[in-house]
């Protein structure tokens, strides 16, 4: 059975620091197919990132060893370096970038420069490229697994809400790295994702928001949103402060949505009572507080 741990952040920032290395070019023989990468993917992880001085496994830079994919997924001395379908906060890809109309670019850059006579070689566009599409797919394997995808109905796993960003981080339990990103927020809107709370037979997480107007309800077992219910209508100009949502307990059948915000621009208090599945109004009670 699934046990989940929930937190909300008003803001978050996680910063990753790639200590400097000194790279060494490889042999020019070695096996494209090494490290169970995907071949394109192994071309530059194996031959220019997992190097002697650098992040293989007797060196390990800052504490990552990217000599196989098993161990780019341990992560570095702070945490995940890469987020499986997430190229904007995926660092390691952001530190290989020097060019900010792909992606975002974070400093120190990968590789460094030991020595000011002998600049190191960025990677090319299409080498970035290639690692940017890769994550975007998940970054599976070289048979096309995908990093913490095994065992979805019994993993354990803690639920971050990122306020600043309308993203739940979903952090493996047992490695505590971040293993996959939700947005849940709208585009050009922040709602500042707020409570978090799961059904009482672990199978879905349901998701307010401090500053808008939905709910989400999110399957556990893929981490994807599947279901939204609009309730903005509760509160003026459409937003609310939805501090509390609470599942029924004993079965998915029934949510509980409370408004407890004071404000000239918000009703002074509302329950909202909701049918689960599928997502959807039952009742409601506003403007009582």
């Amino acid at each position: 059975m699934k046990r989940f741990l929930f937190l909300s952040l008003l803001f978050i920032s996680l910063v990753y620091t790639f200590l400097s290395c000194k790279p060494k070019t490889t042999d020019s023989g070695v096996n494209a197919a090494f490290g169970n990468y995907p071949t394109d993917v192994a071309n530059i992880m194996v031959t220019k990132c997992a190097t002697a001085g650098c992040h293989n496994a007797a060196s390990k830079a800052a504490g990552l060893a990217l000599d196989t994919w098993d161990d780019l997924f341990k992560g570095d001395y702070q945490g995940a370096v890469i987020i499986p379908y997430d190229t904007l906060n995926s660092l390691l890809l952001s530190r290989v970038n020097t060019d900010s109309s792909l992606g975002p670019v974070v400093g120190p850059f990968q590789p460094p420069t030991i020595d000011p006579s002998k600049p190191s070689t960025p990677l090319s566009r299409t080498e970035y490229l290639t690692l940017s599409n890769w994550i975007a797919r998940g970054a599976p394997d070289r048979n096309g697994n995908i990093p913490f995808a095994s065992d979805p109905d019994t993993r354990q796993k803690l639920y971050l809400a990122n306020q600043g960003s309308d993203i739940i981080s979903v952090i493996d339990a047992k490695s505590m790295l971040i293993m996959r990103n939700i947005r849940v927020g709208v585009v050009g809107n922040l709602q500042s994702a707020h409570n978090i709370a799961a059904s009482s037979d672990g199978k879905y997480i349901y998701v307010s928001f401090y500053a808008g107007k939905y709910i989400r309800k999110i399957d556990a077992r893929t981490d994807t949103v599947v279901e939204s219910a609009d309730i903005g209508h509760y509160a003026i100009d459409n937003v609310g402060s939805w501090n509390v949502v609470y599942p029924s307990p004993g079965a998915d059948t029934g949510l509980l949505a409370t408004n407890l915000a004071l404000g000239q621009n918000l009703n002074n208090g509302s329950i909202v009572f909701l049918k689960t599945n599928p997502l959807r109004e039952a009742a409601n009670y506003s403007g009582f507080w």
